[in-house]
């Protein structure tokens, strides 16, 4: 288990506190039922069942110890709580997506050499190689 090293400026001692980290799918399933202000909206959008996304919310909520929605009429809202996780949610989904793009984006360098038949290099290899190209 991996534990925080420093103590805090002000507050509790978060020495003996062990550190979590919240899950990036969570994270877009709540940020997306906030876009679509409800939970079968969201579960469309990330191709999931309804039930699906209401047993992660569960998860969110008990990792973190509080009520990030409240029953209104038929639907959900969310709390200041979840709310507040929501904008802290954007933040770092953004950060993760930016960085996955970053290092995806790679551009290979080098030289390729091909050894093909004269039927194949009359025929079938220059439709391939515009797809490389």
């Amino acid at each position: 288990m991996i534990y925080y090293e420093m103590a805090p400026s002000r507050g509790a001692d978060l020495r003996d506190i062990p550190m979590q980290n919240l899950d990036t799918t969570l994270l877009r399933t709540l940020v997306t039922i906030e876009r679509t202000n409800t939970f079968s909206g969201a579960a469309h959008i990330l191709s999931k069942t309804q039930s699906a996304v209401t047993q992660q919310m569960q998860r969110l909520e008990e990792q973190l110890g509080c009520t990030l929605f409240l029953k209104k009429g038929r639907g959900r809202i969310l709390t200041p709580r979840g709310r507040q996780l929501a904008e802290h949610a954007r933040r770092l989904l953004a950060i993760n997506d930016e960085a996955l793009r970053a290092l995806r984006e790679t551009q290979m360098e080098g030289e390729i050499r091909f050894g093909a038949p004269l039927d194949v290099a009359d025929t079938i290899l220059p439709p391939m190689l515009t797809h490389i190209a």
